[in-house]
């Protein structure tokens, strides 16, 4: 009997796994599409905490506001990205350079012999292939857009009529109650949690920003938005936010020191 609920198991993992690899083009943004939604809930319950928007300016149009704050602010971050990545793409080649001069600098600190192992790696790592990596991802994630949009604007107006559906499959008071208290637990823990993690990662964002600016590391707003969208991942998103703007010190300078700085 534990071996079939195993193998159950299994096989609705895979299942999973598998559906997931195929709808990706369609899960992918309904995820982000579900995260955005959230955050309007976020924004709405803090405007709901002034006196006038509460009494004067009705749900759907509190809805509206925080679409267009965060489409806004979604925009200028994407405009930001694209023209940081311009200006890296254009420098990374003068800046390759370094890297064979840092090797050395370590060889002759260390006392090891560095530069044959590494400059086999360098050799074959495309830098402005990175760049117009990141580039074309955030160019595919531009055309997912107006997919994003249709469900962010489905949630919206399914919000309105869930509750009479819910009553609608759970007509007896207690399990609805019981659903309902469940659901509004989720909701509050899912917005809380990107409330905070937002506030930090902000606050992270802009303390790189400032460290990235002193040392005089290029395109620092480009770097500091990467912390602040890499910090979203847990644990591990923090770590590798931070190593490119690291790497990328110790690329420009072609010295140790400004990348312990930042690192």
């Amino acid at each position: 009997m534990n071996l079939s609920k195993v193998a159950y198991t299994l096989l609705i993992l895979i299942c999973t796994v598998v559906i997931l690899i195929y709808t990706q083009e369609l899960v992918i943004p309904f995820v982000i599409a579900l995260i955005v939604w959230f955050l309007i809930k976020g924004i709405k319950n803090n405007l709901r905490k002034i006196p006038f928007v509460r009494k004067r300016i009705p749900g759907w149009a509190q809805g509206a506001i925080a679409l267009l704050f965060l489409t806004g602010t979604f925009t200028l971050m994407v405009d930001m990205l694209v023209r940081n990545i311009q200006q890296l793409s254009k420098s990374l080649p003068q800046y390759e350079a370094n890297i064979e001069q840092s090797v050395a600098k370590i060889n002759t600190v260390l006392g090891i012999d560095l530069m044959s192992k590494v400059k086999g790696f360098t050799e074959g790592f495309d830098f402005t292939g990175m760049i117009s990596t990141i580039l074309n991802t955030v160019t595919a994630f531009l055309g997912d857009g107006f997919l994003i949009l249709i469900y962010i604007l489905f949630l919206l107006l399914e919000e309105k009529v869930f509750g009479y559906k819910l009553k609608a499959m759970y007509p007896e008071t207690n399990k609805y109650d019981t659903v309902m208290d469940l659901l509004n637990k989720i909701d509050k823990s899912i917005s809380g949690y990107l409330g905070l993690k937002t506030l930090v990662s902000l606050f992270t964002g802009f303390l790189s920003y400032l460290v990235l600016l002193i040392v005089g590391v290029e395109a620092p707003v480009f770097w500091a938005l990467l912390i602040f969208i890499m910090n979203y991942i847990p644990t591990v998103g923090s770590l590798v936010g931070t190593l490119f703007p690291a790497a990328f010190a110790l690329l420009q300078f072609g010295e140790i020191a400004p990348f312990i700085y930042v690192l």
